[in-house]
């Protein structure tokens, strides 16, 4: 059932023609092999290249089993806003699931970096093929950043595989030897997390992506990386140790940064994709602690953020949708003629604010205070950040809930559907259910 996270959707994605318009029946028959697969961990081993003693070698574990249920819950959500995904797209979002999942199961390096790439490169393609009048030129941009952070990937599961690190375990080498490659594979995950100042292809790719394929995009690839993190914490635990002070300061320096850079921007989808650099440093600071608890808090940071950011790109491109823009100083009194996306919006905000009762408060709170006393100088300027984001949202919705004048509808009314309320339950869950979604997960 295990190798099935990664076949079925590769299966359906031949198949997608035969179902368009119902590629939330994918998202149903994923979310029901989620449930299956990760009821206890698993692990299955088929045999791939014996004289390297390479293999499948996939597992369900505590820390996978969060992000293969944020993978399916969002595929679902995307279904239900199929309309703006053409022909091959469907099939390309399939692709990208089924690498994701590989990505997050594979306990071989070589695995690793198969599923990493099956799960960015499709986005080149869908981000070109719809989107903004700019969109050919982001998809460039994109790519060309995704080819640079897939280069000293490549060579550092290569390394780890030819001294026999065929599975993710402690490397035996020196340290000077684990910091070089820490430091190269952390290259990789500073370029595709994004961390500041690696971040410039992000708000150009979103800028220009489509709603569901930034839904995809921010949710499900953008936790890869710093799942690999996780992975290169595993392979080498000295020079984790080592370079984590700098890792927090870099950590807390990313959420400061994302705060501000957020702060001046006029485009409402821009201001959601900087605003996911401050979520990404709290991520970051936490795996520089590198404790369970810390571990298991930047886990919830990033499922929190994944589920909180898919629901203020709905929001936005259902605002952009009916309104013809994206643009903060036309989007003053929204409230007035459209108050169900303002309410839609404003629910958003507040769970991408960190709201307690919705999904990134638990794990926000949980990594400050896991931090707090290792690295205080992190949590100060994490803090700072924190105010900074919680500004730019109040800007956000003083203007689109208090403005004098409503915006002109100029678009269609598309109907909502069940995508606003599937994220409200999803983040409601991980804010006040926490205990059973944790269960859920497996986690003691």
């Amino acid at each position: 059932m295990l190798i099935a996270l990664i076949v079925v959707p590769l299966v359906l994605a031949a198949l997608a023609p035969a179902f368009k318009g119902r590629l939330w029946l994918a998202g149903l028959v994923m979310l029901a092999l989620t449930a299956v697969a990760t009821r206890t961990e698993q692990t299955v081993t088929v045999p791939w290249w014996p004289p390297l003693h390479l293999s499948l070698a996939l597992v369900t574990n505590a820390t996978n089993v969060p992000l293969l249920w944020l993978s399916a819950v969002l595929l679902l959500a995307v279904g239900f806003v199929e309309e703006e995904l053409p022909t091959p797209s469907p099939s390309l979002v399939l692709i990208a699931i089924a690498g994701a999942n590989l990505a997050f199961t594979a306990t071989a390096p070589l695995m690793f970096f198969l599923g990493f790439e099956l799960a960015v490169l499709p986005f080149y393609l869908l981000i070109y093929l719809v989107g903004g009048p700019q969109r050919r030129r982001a998809a460039l941009f994109f790519l060309a950043f995704s080819a640079t952070a897939s280069v000293p990937l490549l060579w550092g599961m290569i390394w780890l595989t030819i001294h026999g690190v065929t599975i993710f375990h402690p490397a035996r080498v020196p340290l000077a030897v684990q910091e070089g490659v820490y430091l190269a594979l952390l290259l990789t995950w500073a370029i595709k997390t994004p961390l500041w100042p690696f971040h410039v292809w992000l708000p150009r790719a979103h800028g220009q992506a489509s709603t569901p394929v930034s839904m995809l995009l921010a949710g499900i690839s953008l936790k890869i990386a710093p799942y690999g993190l996780i992975l290169a914490d595993i392979a080498f635990p000295a020079a984790a140790r080592a370079l984590a002070p700098w890792l927090a300061l870099w950590g807390g320096a990313n959420v400061l940064a994302g705060g501000l850079l957020a702060l001046g921007r006029r485009d409402l989808k821009e201001t959601v994709a900087y605003s996911s650099l401050a979520s990404m440093g709290f991520v970051i600071i936490g795996l520089a602690v590198n404790t369970p608890f810390a571990r298991e808090m930047a886990i919830l940071v990033m499922v929190g953020h994944g589920v909180a950011s898919a629901f203020l790109f709905w929001a936005t491109g259902a605002i952009a949708h009916r309104t013809g823009t994206r643009q903060l100083d036309k989007l003053a009194g929204l409230y007035v003629g459209s108050p169900d996306l303002a309410r839609w919006m404003t629910l958003g905000v507040l769970g991408y604010m960190g709201m307690p009762g919705l999904a990134l408060f638990p794990g926000e709170v949980g990594v400050i205070t896991a931090a707090i006393g290792r690295y205080p100088w992190a949590v100060g300027l994490a803090l700072v950040g924190w105010l900074v984001a919680a500004a730019v949202w109040i800007r956000v919705l003083a203007r689109i809930r208090f403005g004098q004048q409503g915006p002109v509808a100029v678009g269609h009314h598309p109907r909502l559907g069940p995508v606003p309320g599937l994220l409200t339950a999803s983040m409601a869950a991980m804010g006040v259910a926490l205990p059973w979604v944790t269960a859920l997960w497996n986690w003691r």
